[in-house]
């Protein structure tokens, strides 16, 4: 799991794609495999902040595993 996502953090870190709702989705990604598949919940919830963050106006900021933390 920890290669898939330092691939999809290559991906964001390279700015090769503008599409915003591609980025936000791949940062959605990483939050969910910290939180799904490595039960690393303080990993998860910081790569949400950073979607939060980065994309606010992404369809994946109202996902539950992300909304519960915009009325942080």
């Amino acid at each position: 799991m920890h290669e898939a996502i330092e691939r999809l953090r290559k991906t964001l870190d390279e700015n090769f794609y503008t599409d915003e709702e591609f980025c936000s989705r791949t940062q959605f990604q990483i939050g969910r495999i910290y939180l799904a598949y490595l039960n690393d919940y303080k990993s998860a919830e910081k790569e949400f902040r950073i979607l939060l963050e980065k994309y606010p106006n992404s369809e994946y900021t109202n996902h539950p595993f992300v909304a519960h933390l915009k009325g942080d």
